[in-house]
């Protein structure tokens, strides 16, 4: 809750973005990345609320329309990603419970057919997945929306990409001074 009501996840970023524009006196292009499920749904939000009050500049909506084929993981990656999680032991029971649940998904991937294509009858639609992260900057330069912020704001050197529930990230003065003088590509 912030102010005495819960607020979106968009609508942080958004009030993040407005508060760094009113700072530094400038346009703040605000871009979100949708996909083929949540496009539709983003959209109608955004025009039902007033893209939430910004006025930083403009709102724009990126769709992604990739679709990833969803895979019955390997043993070898589920151990892995469980040895790296930074999880450590728990007490006795809870610990009995987290290991048999890590042995039901071994046999389970085991059984399935490791690394072969997921799917469940009983739910067909969740085979297929649109994908995210970083094909975000693909996304970009596919569906035009990079090339539309070019061309509205000439001036335009950096952008910042964030996971839409990353509400910590922010730009950052300092982090991005030391972009721009290290002229990598990217940070």
């Amino acid at each position: 809750r912030i102010a005495g009501r819960f607020r979106s996840f968009l609508e942080v970023h958004l009030a993040k973005s407005a508060k760094l524009a009113r700072t530094h006196g400038a346009m703040v292009p605000h871009v979100v990345t949708t996909s083929y499920l949540t496009h539709g749904p983003i959209a109608e939000q955004l025009a039902r609320c007033g893209n939430y009050g910004y006025e930083g500049g403009p709102v724009l909506l990126s769709c992604g329309r990739a679709v990833g084929r969803r895979m019955v993981p390997c043993v070898r990656d589920l151990e892995h990603a469980w040895a790296h999680s930074g999880e450590g032991d728990l007490e006795a029971q809870a610990q009995k419970v987290r290991d048999s649940s890590r042995q039901g998904l071994r046999d389970w991937a085991r059984a399935a057919g490791e690394a072969s294509d997921y799917f469940d009858p009983s739910a067909p639609d969740t085979c297929l997945h649109p994908v995210g992260h970083w094909y975000e900057v693909t996304n970009l330069v596919a569906n035009g929306t990079l090339a539309r912020l070019l061309r509205d704001h000439p001036g335009l050197k950096y952008l910042f990409l964030t996971n839409l529930d990353t509400l910590g990230a922010h730009v950052d003065e300092r982090v991005l001074g030391a972009h721009a003088r290290s002229g990598a590509g990217i940070t």
